[in-house]
């Protein structure tokens, strides 16, 4: 599987065009790969847009999945997903109250 980690800080406008350009290409080698975004703190709507991706961007393998879904995953990843799933909605939610804490009167 080919592997491309992408640091995103503020970049909003450039997430989509990327995105799009890199699953062009990454689609064309036939390969498997992943797309992993690691956002550092953006104050725009960049974790939104990532967060969007998710759940539109749907390349599942049906044979294999549990879902046709933008998160097929299969029996024996089920258990790390859900860790994921507990680890990025606590990141979430402690982002949430420092937004909320940082917010001028």
């Amino acid at each position: 599987m080919l592997s491309i980690v992408v640091p995103v800080h503020n970049e909003e406008r450039s997430i989509l065009p990327l995105y799009d350009r890199l699953t062009s290409v990454l689609l064309a080698t036939g390969r498997s790969y992943e797309i992993i975004f690691i956002d550092d703190a953006s104050t725009d709507r960049s974790l939104e847009l990532l967060s969007n991706l998710v759940l539109t961007d749907v390349h599942p393998q049906p044979k294999r999945a549990l879902v046709d879904a933008a998160q097929a995953i299969t029996l024996e990843e089920l258990p790390s997903f859900l860790e994921d799933c507990a680890i990025s909605r606590e990141a979430y939610e402690k982002r949430c109250q420092a937004r909320f804490r940082d917010r001028p009167a």
